[in-house]
């Protein structure tokens, strides 16, 4: 259990690293799309991952 806390902390200092970075990189012309668009993204993720596990865990979850 450990080991998955440290994960999602890696993960989600990541998110925010790539988005400061994005945010510094970019033509500033393009920038609040480009960061906008990221983030989406990775929320997008995180919310298809929720459902995703909710369903095997309803369906399987007694199995294991």
């Amino acid at each position: 259990m450990p080991h998955a806390f440290v994960l999602g902390l890696a993960v989600g200092g990541a998110s925010v690293t790539v988005l400061v970075y994005l945010a510094e990189v970019s033509p500033s012309a393009r920038r609040g799309r480009i960061v906008t668009q990221t983030e989406l993204m990775i929320v997008t993720g995180q919310l298809l991952a929720f459902i995703f596990n909710a369903y095997l865990g309803n369906t399987f979850g007694e199995r294991l």
